[in-house]
């Protein structure tokens, strides 16, 4: 199931970040979120792949997930937090009131957002760090 995981990855991970190189996490930790897991096999795909690029850490946070599943993930990930682990787990959709599949368009808007927040703030720090301080 792994190896039929990947070529998705590499699909998304084309079409989001396109030519962007990815951000170092080498000595970091890294966490990993994601809306809830069923089976687990995309998450440990992403988890080993994060693995190879040297985190100090990887930390998976999730809303909701079978407890088998947590159990065999939690042979995968440094740490795991979830907030739900029904016994009779049936599938993600259950959880939500609203469960729809995102288009990668949505995707992408998300991650512009977020790259423009982040650019943001960094001008501020910046900004703020130049500034002499009266003590």
């Amino acid at each position: 199931m792994i190896a039929k995981e990947r070529p998705e990855l590499q699909r998304r991970r084309l079409a989001y970040r396109g030519n962007c190189p990815p951000l170092s996490i080498a000595g970091k930790t890294a966490i990993i979120v994601d809306d809830g897991v069923a089976t687990g096999t995309t998450m440990k795909v992403a988890i080993r792949a994060l693995k190879r690029r040297s985190p100090l850490k990887l930390v998976v946070a999730i809303p909701v997930a079978p407890p088998d599943t947590l159990a065999d993930l939690a042979n995968e990930a440094d740490c795991i937090v979830c907030l739900s682990q029904p016994a009779h787990f049936q599938a993600l959709a259950y959880h939500y009131r609203s469960f729809p599949q995102l288009t990668d368009e949505e995707v992408k808007d998300a991650l512009a957002e977020a790259a423009q927040r982040r650019s943001a703030v960094q001008l501020r720090v910046g900004r703020n760090a130049a500034k002499p301080r009266a003590v």
